[in-house]
């Protein structure tokens, strides 16, 4: 059987690719001379796309996961009702509503990645593409594909744009003014700066990744694999953590603000579930870190993680004074464990250094807990896959 080759060189085993040995069948067997060195391009752009869709289905991930938890606490199943233990009761479903402008190659995937292993059910995501006959296999899952980006900007809390940069501003004319307040949104589209972007969609509650590929000449990525199937090696996911535990393995990197982004959205969902900053540092533990109370974490999140200590002088310095502000009155809230945290601006996150910057840079129990967490939700889909797999043998 021909060797078999790996998603990283080396360190991931793969089914072998059937074309081995026969050169004249191989993709790259029609290019010139002049061609080849190109393909570098191709093992990024694939790479690139496995990262970023890696990524988006963690952060809906856990914040399904989180309003889930928050159901459960506000309407518990009794452990007492027999009709409860036989029927298996479940609480009601509070999801993430998600939507996606865009329906190409990297729409396509992101979808597949989001119904994997973000916890999203079919019913719950809505797709707005120009061509939704493209999308035939989402639309047989149950997934809404149409050509209306009004609708979908203004029904869902995560939006996914997923289109090209020249498209960009047709697309801001349709939804501007119709995304909700509470409504992240998720921007794939390269070559504009978050203050442009800011300006033609009057919005700033914006995540834009960071990504970028290490060009040192020796580095290997299988193409063959779709995103969800390049998932499935818990070793992969880890590279994909913004996070990783040994950076200078991974191929593509990604800026450490997107972590911070990810942790500040989460909170913002939280004060939106009108919980209180008490509430939300336990549910950002427990769900972000995997703290538990049977199972406390070495490291956590604290209130100093999202406060700025204004008397002490070495504290990080917010060059924004509506920041300032904006801090101080979150520090002023802090008093009492009633009140919600205030929502905070993800482009003055983005733009300036905040206090839970330094506590991701420097805290590495945090780093290695939120890689952690990281990894195990990818790693828990195929756990539940494979025992539905042996309940399949036995029948």
């Amino acid at each position: 059987m021909a060797a078999q080759e790996s998603i990283f060189a080396g360190l991931i085993p793969t089914v072998a690719d059937i074309t081995n040995n026969l050169p004249s069948l191989q993709f790259e067997s029609a290019l010139t001379d002049g061609e080849k060195p190109l393909l570098v391009l191709r093992a990024r752009s694939h790479a690139l796309t496995v990262c970023a869709c890696a990524q988006a289905a963690y952060l809906v991930a856990i914040l399904n996961e989180a309003r889930q938890l928050v159901v459960e606490l506000q309407t518990p199943v009794s452990r007492h009702s027999r009709s409860s233990r036989l029927l298996h009761q479940a609480p009601p479903r509070n999801p993430v509503r998600v939507g996606i402008i865009g329906g190409g190659r990297l729409g396509g995937q992101l979808a597949q990645a989001l119904l994997t292993y973000g916890d999203v059910e079919p019913h719950e995501m809505v797709i707005s593409t120009r061509r939704p006959e493209i999308l035939v296999k989402l639309e047989e899952q149950g997934v809404t594909c149409l050509y209306d980006n009004r609708r979908v900007a203004a029904s869902c809390d995560v939006l996914f744009l997923c289109c090209l940069p020249s498209q960009l501003n047709v697309v801001a004319e349709d939804i501007k003014g119709r995304i909700a307040a509470h409504c992240t949104v998720y921007s794939f589209v390269i070559g504009v700066p978050l203050p442009r972007f800011k300006q033609i969609f009057r919005f700033s509650n914006v995540l834009k990744p960071e990504l970028s590929w290490r060009d040192d000449g020796q580095a290997s990525w299988d193409v063959s694999k779709d995103v969800c199937s390049c998932l499935e090696d818990s070793r992969v996911a880890s590279l994909t953590c913004p996070l990783p535990p040994q950076p200078d393995e991974c191929l593509i990197r990604t800026g450490e603000k997107w972590a911070e982004l990810a942790v500040y959205i989460f909170l913002n969902m939280c004060s939106d579930l009108q919980l209180s900053w008490e509430q939300s540092l336990d549910l950002a533990n427990t769900v972000i870190l995997g703290q538990t109370s049977t199972h406390p974490a070495a490291a956590a999140f604290s209130t100093e993680n999202f406060t700025k200590n204004i008397a002490n002088p070495a504290a990080t310095a917010i060059a924004s004074s509506a920041v300032v502000f904006f801090i101080e009155n979150f520090t002023k809230n802090i008093a009492n464990p009633a009140s919600p945290f205030p929502r905070f601006d993800l482009s003055l996150v983005t733009e300036n250094d905040t206090p839970l910057t330094r506590c991701l840079k420097e805290n590495q129990g945090v780093r290695n807990l939120f890689c952690k967490k990281y990894v195990s939700i990818f790693d828990k889909f195929y756990y539940w896959k494979g025992i539905k797999q042996v309940k399949q043998k036995k029948q």
